[in-house]
């Protein structure tokens, strides 16, 4: 069965001109902006990037507009604009971005079956030929996706364990509800050809696969197990400061130097940032200070060459960039100097992830602006200065979005590729799930292939020192 998670809401009240034809299109194009929305671990009001080409298939060329205008028109949902009051996109990078109104936001929410079986078929082949358009990308995604189906939850007492924890009807509550119900929709795929029945969200987007298993919050996969391995634990094999080392390969390999670089348009970023200063987490002191100071790249010849890896063999010494982010401590290394939360050390697991919004937000992905700094530039350019410049320079080169999707196209590579590719040929039989940046077995198995997939990962980094955190679920 399809179901379109929303709002519980009375559309054709609300909706001018409503067309009953048209009454699932409206909770499709509703449930596909909710969705996103309320599983995103940054803000559960914040806005989501829509892809028009995949709403086309879904609602019909003929028809997303007219459904789009009749939902913003109702103020059912809410468009992104920039400074200059338009709705931006990149081509390649990121597409215009919506929200469920927060006034409705915090309704009940109602999974609602897609009725009408000519539609629920469309959708579900939608779903199919995106998998299908996701193996001639990359053919390790059959394989991974057949693995999915062995990994199984606990669905009555993961629903108590969320009523338990979690107030009726939060974002929280709701998020983990959907999760639920989607996993345990895993084990029911059928995958035999011209009969495939797909009833949740599967894609692989900008490197990264996007299931049911990648979008499971973390306290619930105690609940989770393999089938066939039902009485032992699963483990998980993490990759600590994974995105921080990606980049650096990333920089090493002169990725975004190629001739498929991404076309963002920097200097739109700029005066954007620059007509409209967003405000930092953790800012102190003056403003007009920081914007008074010297760009760290101004004046520089910069030839059109890759400029230094962050982690360049002369800084791999006991106090390196390289050697904190190698050992899982990147984060550590700039809590502690950056003095955040009034301390330098014992930071607790939430503040350790509160600050890790904070320094993607205000140093790796936030946007490059001329002749200003944000407070955790500072700090970086203090105790990092090479690597400060060069990260400057790469974000004043390829953009800040346009770095985060290479960053996530590269370590796709590895973890949907390298890994699932290696298991695929040596360990056919041995189910697994990939999350991101990780990945889940069961204990027997993960006994004697974490020194495999160790191998794995340093030889990709070219670094004996880099290896997966094991973590028993």
């Amino acid at each position: 069965m399809i179901l379109a998670y929303v709002p519980d809401l009375d559309y054709p009240q609300l909706i001018e001109k409503f067309n009953p034809r048209w009454k699932e299109k409206y909770l499709w194009a509703v449930h596909s902006i909710f969705y996103q929305q309320i599983r995103s671990k940054k803000s559960f009001n914040g806005y989501v990037n829509l892809d028009s080409d995949l709403l086309k298939k879904y609602l019909g060329t003929n028809y997303y507009r007219p459904i789009l205008t009749a939902l913003l028109n109702s103020n059912i949902i809410e468009p992104y604009l920039n400074a200059k009051g338009v709705q931006s996109y990149s081509k390649g990078v990121f597409s215009k971005a919506y929200r469920i109104n927060p006034e409705y936001a915090t309704a009940r929410v109602k999974a609602t079956p897609i009725l009408k079986k000519t539609y629920a078929r469309k959708i579900t082949n939608v779903r199919t030929e995106l998998i299908k358009e996701a193996i001639k990308l990359n053919p390790n995604i059959q394989h991974e996706l057949l693995a999915l189906t062995y990994r199984k939850i606990r669905y009555r007492e993961a629903m108590d364990y969320i009523k338990t924890n979690y107030e009726e009807n939060t974002p929280q509550y709701n998020a983990r509800i959907i999760a639920v119900r989607e996993f345990n929709e895993l084990h029911k795929t059928d995958l035999s050809q011209g009969k495939e029945v797909l009833n949740y969200h599967f894609s692989f987007n900008k490197g990264r696969v996007y299931s049911p298993a990648s979008m499971l919050p973390r306290d619930l996969e105690q609940f989770t197990y393999f089938q066939g391995y039902e009485d032992e634990p699963s483990v998980c094999l993490d990759m600590p400061n994974s995105q921080l080392c990606f980049f650096d390969e990333l920089v090493k390999r002169s990725v975004f130097y190629s001739k498929n670089v991404c076309n963002v348009e920097q200097a739109n970023d700029v005066e954007e940032a620059e007509d409209k200063k967003v405000v930092h987490i953790g800012r102190k002191g003056s403003e007009k200070n920081r914007r008074d100071m010297e760009d760290l790249t101004k004046g520089e010849n910069h030839p059109p060459t890759p400029p230094p890896s962050l982690c360049v063999p002369l800084l791999n010494t006991p106090n390196s960039w390289r050697t904190f982010i190698r050992k899982g401590l990147g984060y550590e290394r700039i809590m502690k100097l950056h003095n955040w939360k009034d301390k330098t050390e014992n930071h607790t697991k939430e503040e350790r992830q509160e600050f890790k919004e904070v320094f993607f937000g205000q140093l790796f992905y936030n946007r490059y602006i001329p002749v200003y700094l944000t407070p955790l530039e500072e700090t970086f350019n203090k105790y990092h200065p090479t690597e400060a410049v060069a990260l400057r320079t790469i974000k004043r080169t390829l953009g800040n979005k346009g770095l985060a999707v290479q960053v996530q196209t590269l370590e796709g590579k590895f973890f949907h590729d390298t890994i699932v590719n290696y298991l695929k040929t040596n360990y056919k039989n041995v189910p697994f799930t990939i999350k991101h940046d990780s990945v889940t077995l069961p204990k027997s198995d993960a006994s004697y292939l974490i020194t495999e997939l160790n191998q794995l990962v340093k030889d990709f980094f070219n670094d004996n020192e880099i290896s997966f955190k094991v973590e028993e679920l």
